[in-house]
């Protein structure tokens, strides 16, 4: 199963903190992918990640996307490292799941 969800970050997105995302994407099987209208990354590597959070302005969101069999808990786990967009994204919401690809 896929689970998306638009996500922020609004103090920085630190070395050590690339690293922690990495350590606990790393735990999962499903696939893990940062994306924006200009540039999509492996959530599960370093070296993508940096570029990935140097060139994002504070508050400038993006998708966070997990396929795969163990995409609930992965995503629970990896989307506390963010902020939602919208409070109602993290609440009423809860993170809907998706079937399709995106587009």
């Amino acid at each position: 199963m896929k689970r998306m969800g638009r996500v922020q970050v609004t103090e920085g997105f630190a070395l050590r903190q690339i690293i922690d995302f990495v350590q606990v994407a790393r735990l999962y099987q499903s696939d893990v992918m940062l994306t924006d209208d200009n540039y999509s990354t492996n959530g599960k590597g370093v070296l993508g990640l940096i570029p990935f959070f140097h060139q994002r302005e504070k508050r400038e969101s993006f998708l966070l996307i997990i396929d795969g069999t163990d995409s609930d808990v992965a995503f629970k786990q990896l989307a506390a490292f963010f902020e939602p967009v919208e409070a109602s994204d993290w609440n009423a919401i809860s993170w809907k799941s998706v079937k399709r690809e995106v587009l």
